[in-house]
């Protein structure tokens, strides 16, 4: 799966559960301990037991050496998705007690993912999933200055007065004694890069008919310059977040775990004596 095919897959998943329930809902009541909330809830614990352990193995041994990082982290996340809505799901919208425990766990989980893929997205990888280190990203950015330069030196004197003087805030890259670990520029992100598209657009609309055929071309250069040196101005506060979100993420899973653990046993028990 590609950036962001993951979570397109995962919405159309939900999307289809969700229909599925609504139409079971007219028919009949949901609840827990009928065979449909027992297999929603199972085939979702199970979902979500694979996010906490498959992913993990794969990245951190010898074993399940198969395929992409990315697309084990792909997979990871649309898991984590669907294993969670399928639990809320099977609790037929009843939080009491230690299932309400559980589902609470669940949520926080499953939004502490949403954020540990929004800092994981920030940090450059290559296709294989492996990190970029600082010194390709300067590399990249004088590579970048250099196909800008290139192509100023043949464009109309008003394009390149325009390139130069309004969206070439910065000309010399950013070298690794120059990261101060940037968090906010890890965390706005989206927003930085929305507000450097918008402001592109104002400027090449200060252009003629004939000199915005030249537009695409120099735009998609500058925004991927704009992407590096955000990453490189970033790249010590992205592996500082996300290290730290990884030391919070985990003993959360694992409070899951325990809360889901004790809730299918006292399940089973109950169950048990109350035939």
């Amino acid at each position: 799966m590609t950036e962001s095919r993951e979570l397109k897959a995962a919405w159309i998943t939900v999307l289809f559960l969700a229909v599925g329930y609504v139409f079971y809902a007219r028919f009949d009541t949901p609840s827990p301990s009928i065979p449909i909330g027992h297999t929603l809830g199972i085939i979702g614990t199970l979902l979500m037991l694979a996010t906490e352990t498959l992913y993990s193995i794969r990245k951190r041994t010898k074993l399940l050496q198969f395929g992409r990082l990315r697309t084990w982290l792909s997979v990871h996340i649309y898991m984590g998705i669907v294993g969670p809505t399928m639990v809320l799901m099977h609790t037929a919208w009843k939080f009491q007690g230690l299932a309400g425990i559980t589902l609470l766990l669940t949520a926080v989980v499953a939004l502490s993912g949403f954020f540990g893929r929004y800092i994981y997205t920030s940090i450059p990888r290559t296709m294989s999933g492996k990190a970029i280190e600082h010194q390709q990203l300067s590399r990249q950015l004088e590579q970048l200055n250099s196909q800008i330069q290139q192509w100023l030196a043949r464009k109309p004197a008003q394009l390149q007065e325009l390139v130069r003087l309004d969206t070439l805030p910065k000309t010399e890259p950013v070298t690794a004694g120059a990261v101060t670990g940037n968090a906010r520029a890890v965390l706005s992100r989206v927003w930085d890069d929305w507000n450097y598209r918008r402001a592109l657009r104002q400027s090449f609309g200060q252009l003629s008919t004939v000199e915005r055929a030249h537009v695409q071309e120099i735009s998609q250069l500058l925004q991927k310059r704009h992407k590096v040196e955000r990453q490189a101005a970033s790249w010590a506060a992205a592996r500082t977040l996300m290290s730290r979100w990884r030391a919070a993420h985990v003993p959360i899973g694992t409070a899951l775990f325990t809360s889901v653990t004790l809730h299918v046993v006292a399940a089973l028990v109950f169950s048990t004596f109350s035939r």
